[in-house]
């Protein structure tokens, strides 16, 4: 998401947000291509009532939702829970609902979610992350510089002084852009390009290595079987 102020904050996988309607957003963007979520609005006076009543019924501690929200949104515009176990307990099941109990099962579910935000604090560890647009842009454009020249093994140091980024806050902005650490992007992107190249070209397996970064061959075959389970000249055989 970009502000209006020209920061830049990213979720990542398993994240909660919790905000109030509408978000001070200028723009959103998916820079894997891919979301996959679950979005959950409520009034809160239409819904104070009717969860009065099933707190009451439960005997559960009462869910004040205006509550909630002065408590997680008192500083910031939005509150960003970092995934965990808790909170992705609550929403694998909502995606897994039964479906003759669908609504009732996702309603259940949703009591569940507020519940857990009665004691959910702000704190250091759910703090998010903004980057400005500037840093963000500069990240953007030594993961394509990167992917263009896949050949090369660029060092983190190497990185960091041609971009002129910080060494950690490079590492931070490319993870929370990419969605994993650069050595991690980059070695799962060689995998996809040296398959796309057994599949579709009649290149000799050392050459595809050396065009996917690796000087050995034994080393490439190695980590090629890591991802796919067989050797690079045997998937290319199965893929033919």
């Amino acid at each position: 998401c970009e502000f209006p102020w020209g920061e830049c904050a990213y979720m990542g996988e398993g994240d909660l947000i919790v905000s109030k309607l509408p978000m001070p957003i200028k723009s959103s963007v998916y820079p894997l291509s891919h979301y996959h979520g679950i979005s959950i609005m409520a009034d809160i006076d239409l819904a104070a009532e009717t969860i009065e009543n099933i707190s009451s019924m439960l005997g559960m501690t009462d869910i004040r939702m205006e509550e909630i929200g002065q408590r997680l949104l008192e500083k910031q515009p939005w509150f960003l829970l970092r995934g965990s176990e808790e909170v992705s307990h609550i929403f694998s099941e909502l995606y897994h609902a039964p479906d003759p109990l669908k609504e009732s099962y996702i309603r259940l579910k949703i009591i569940e979610l507020l519940l857990f935000l009665t004691i959910a604090k702000p704190g250091e560890e759910n703090r998010r992350q903004y980057f400005y647009k500037k840093r963000v842009q500069a990240v953007k454009a030594m993961r394509d510089d990167m992917t263009a020249h896949l050949e090369r093994q660029f060092t983190l140091e190497e990185l960091s002084a041609r971009w002129d980024i910080p060494l950690t806050a490079m590492k931070s902005c490319f993870k929370s852009v990419f969605g994993m650490p650069i050595h991690a992007y980059m070695w799962t992107y060689r995998m996809q390009a040296a398959s796309t190249l057994l599949r579709e070209t009649d290149e000799p397996v050392s050459d595809i290595a050396a065009r996917v970064g690796y000087d050995s061959h034994a080393q490439f075959s190695s980590a090629f079987k890591s991802v796919t389970g067989m050797s690079p000249s045997d998937y290319r055989k199965v893929s033919v």
